[in-house]
């Protein structure tokens, strides 16, 4: 844990290396200090159909599912570290008009499996 789930406009992943992405991503939850870099999953997930208000913005929404457990400085840490890690590759990659946001959300332990074959 955690799985951080990368929702991104196709305009962006056509202006961007997706492998880079998700390592700026990675090396953020690993440097918020809550995790093993063992246990960090990041996937991308291509919006196909997306609107940002009346504007021509792209998005980039990345969803942060952790464990219960947590509290709630821990959390806004975790985002912070998120959303500063992705807007500066994005900046990087010379990409502009993206409304980036982060979500970090809590997975009951009761209710959750997992199992590695």
């Amino acid at each position: 844990m955690p799985h951080c789930i990368l929702e991104c406009s196709p305009e962006i992943l056509k202006h961007c290396n997706q492998q880079v992405l998700m390592q700026h991503c990675f090396d953020a939850a690993v440097a918020s200090g809550l995790f093993s870099p063992e246990d960090i999953k990041v996937r991308i997930l291509r919006l196909e159909n997306q609107q940002v208000g009346e504007t021509a913005l792209t998005q980039l929404h990345t969803e942060v599912k952790i464990l219960d457990g947590r509290t709630a400085e821990q959390r806004k840490h975790l985002s912070e570290k998120v959303l500063h890690g992705l807007h500066t590759y994005l900046s990087e990659a010379g990409l502009s008009q993206v409304s980036l946001s982060v979500e970090v959300s809590e997975i009951e332990r009761a209710s959750y499996s997992k199992i590695i074959l």
